[in-house]
């Protein structure tokens, strides 16, 4: 059990100093990239209006070249020949260096936005904050988890989401996960009476051990479970579980690999071995998710990588830790220090604590409107200089905060 540094009981059964030293280093990243763009930006907008001043003076040119040889012209009162040509071809050769030198100027302006886009830089932030995603957890996020081996190679995925956050993950599928899996290897003696058809005769429950069959898909989400069970590696034919709270259905799977139209109930009598298997399956293939990749982060529905303003995911993240973070920095005993503690028995408890200074050091050097969500969760170091840099020498990491056991 954790508790917050003054004794009292800390709502999650988590390292959350972790996942906020964490979050601090993959934000900080993130938001160095964006100063980046951000100074992009100003420099494109700069170019831009140095651009628009070019044209003007570029224009007014072409007009007083053309005022100053109007009198040259066709019907302006001067003599023909020679001289009205001659204006003809300075007029013509004014327009079209003015032409080429404008496309220029407005060429370079067009450039330099290209570059202040923020898709040049989407994919560098994805890939700050995908450390963060595969290491941790946002508190409360909910999982979805699927696991396939029907047809081709095995693969597994997995969606994590917290509020406007979600992080997809491609799972590494190792050992038995690269294949069907036998259910014994997740819990034998399933025996569940289930309703087949018969070439002759009339469809009527049949006892089978689900343990003897091969277990080929799992999808597992907050409202519900299912499992795709096949009953020999070179028949297609088997079944489809729906496993939810308010009750359990089926589907039989044809030789073909066809699901059935018809949906019957599990008899309740079998609904005990049956969730007995469920829940083995689903406990085994959470472990898959120690080893996952993101593959895409989003923010509501848009990707990322699509955001017209990537920094509102970095934003939402610390956004989302704020809350616990105060709490734990005003219920921490020690100025200048966040204090979580757990219990570990025998009358002993650990506790985990990182210098508010070390965490400032990290996003220290950033741009005053980037610090800024890192000071609004209350990790600005309120400290004096000495004190923080003897802080951080003491801290090789903040990813790693500093244990002692109390007896």
């Amino acid at each position: 059990m954790y508790r917050f540094g003054d004794g009292t009981a800390f709502p999650l059964e988590e390292n959350f100093i972790d996942t906020l030293t964490q979050a601090v280093e993959a934000c900080t990243q993130a938001f160095s990239l964006l100063a980046e763009l951000d100074a992009r930006r100003d420099k494109a907008q700069a170019a831009e209006r140095d651009s628009q001043r070019e044209v003007e003076r570029l224009m007014d040119l072409d007009r007083v070249v053309a005022e100053a040889l109007g009198p040259f012209m066709p019907g302006g009162g001067g003599s023909a020949g020679l001289a009205q040509a001659t204006a003809m071809k300075i007029i013509a050769a004014t327009k079209q260096s003015v032409s080429a030198v404008r496309s220029q100027v407005e060429s370079r302006a067009r450039a330099l936005l290209a570059e202040a886009a923020p898709s040049t830089i989407a994919d560098r932030v994805q890939a700050s904050l995908a450390p963060f995603f595969e290491r941790v957890e946002l508190p409360g996020a909910k999982w979805v988890l699927s696991w396939e081996a029907r047809s081709g190679p095995a693969r597994a995925e997995a969606t994590a989401t917290s509020g406007k956050l979600a992080a997809t993950f491609s799972l590494d599928v190792a050992g038995a996960w690269q294949a069907p899996i036998r259910n014994e290897q997740f819990a034998s003696d399933v025996i569940v009476h289930l309703v087949r058809k018969r070439t002759f005769g009339k469809a009527k429950a049949t006892p089978i051990d689900l343990g003897k069959m091969l277990m080929v898909g799992i999808e597992h989400t907050s409202r519900e479970v299912v499992l795709w069970v096949r009953e020999t590696p070179k028949s297609l034919a088997g079944f489809r579980f729906t496993i939810a709270e308010d009750g359990v259905t089926f589907c039989n799977v044809g030789a073909g690999g066809e699901v059935e139209s018809e949906v019957l109930a599990v008899a309740d009598e079998d609904l005990p071995n049956l969730r007995r298997l469920t829940e083995a399956a689903v406990t085994q293939l959470a472990a898959l998710r120690a080893r996952r990749t993101v593959r895409e982060l989003r923010f509501g529905a848009e990707p990322l990588v699509q955001l017209a303003e990537p920094k509102a995911f970095p934003l939402e993240l610390l956004s989302q830790l704020t809350p616990l973070c105060r709490m734990l920095r005003d219920r921490s005993p020690v100025a200048g220090e966040l204090v979580l503690k757990r219990d570990i028995g025998d009358g002993r408890r650990e506790e985990l604590f990182v210098p508010r200074a070390a965490l400032a050091a990290r996003f220290a050097p950033l741009p005053a409107s980037y610090r800024r969500p890192f000071e609004d969760m209350g990790l600005g170091n309120d400290g004096d200089a000495a004190a923080a840099a003897k802080a951080i020498a003491s801290l090789p990491s903040a990813s790693a905060p500093t244990q002692k056991i109390m007896g």
